[in-house]
């Protein structure tokens, strides 16, 4: 048996305490597929205080059962060099999002888009309105944003738009260190935005997503949400150990 069954053998029985109803045998698959596929998180578990590091990330995915298989695109677990040592970060992505945007009830469809300078496009007028977007078939030149639009199962239609060097605006602020490339990141934040505003639900996909997106541990995302911070104005970073070379975020 491999460290990664030996690992997941055991962290299961309280992992499916936090774990979405009826979706754990699906969620722990894509857990081991996650682990699996990536040398450095077999690396982190094979240590007892990597084991933990995991095991708090997974804590906290289990939550809303979003899948870590790679292949589809919802959630990861990322492994990051601390001052600590390795740590375990828990990333919701852009698809991740939609699901659990979707499985609140009240939306009827919801997208977030690239606007190209060749596009035409064309904002609401009034909130009740759709987005005219028509991306250029050649030739669409360099990114001039980002929109995300979603309309409510009541009718109502909410839109945000955030242009390009408000994106990277963003990522200097808060996540330098990201991994994601320039137009995943610039997708997923301004749907992050919108359904920052859009107060779906209690759901906790906003706030625990900002704080992983900042190089913070699952452990400390927890407990700055139970102390209720304001998520839009606390920065949070984690030192990166220095390994030598220009990608010192990442093992």
């Amino acid at each position: 048996m491999s460290n990664t069954e030996k690992f997941l053998q055991t962290v299961s029985p309280n992992l499916e305490k936090y774990a979405l109803a009826g979706n754990f045998d699906n969620f722990k698959k894509s857990v081991f597929i996650a682990i699996s596929q990536s040398a450095d998180l077999e690396k982190i578990i094979a240590t007892p205080k990597g084991q933990e590091s995991v095991y708090n990330a997974l804590r906290t995915a289990a939550t809303n059962g979003l899948s870590l298989n790679p292949a589809d695109g919802k959630a990861a677990i990322i492994g990051y060099n601390s001052k600590n040592g390795p740590v375990v970060n828990y990333q919701i992505m852009k698809d991740g999002l939609v699901e659990l945007a979707m499985r609140s009830g009240n939306v009827e469809w919801i997208r977030s888009e690239i606007v190209k300078e060749n596009d035409e496009f064309d904002p609401p007028a009034n909130p009740d309105e759709k987005v005219y977007y028509k991306p250029a078939r050649k030739n669409r030149g360099v990114i001039d944003g980002f929109f995300a639009e979603m309309k409510l199962k009541n009718g109502s239609i909410m839109f945000k738009y955030m242009s390009v060097d408000e994106i990277e605006a963003h990522r200097k602020k808060y996540s330098e260190k990201s991994f994601m490339p320039e137009e995943a990141y610039g997708e997923k934040t301004v749907l992050k935005r919108l359904l920052n505003r859009s107060k779906l639900s209690d759901a906790d996909f906003t706030d625990k997503e900002f704080y992983s997106d900042n190089g913070v541990s699952s452990d400390e995302a927890l407990e700055k949400l139970n102390e209720k911070e304001n998520v839009i104005e606390t920065t949070a970073t984690v030192e990166p150990v220095q390994n030598g070379n220009d990608d010192d975020s990442l093992i």
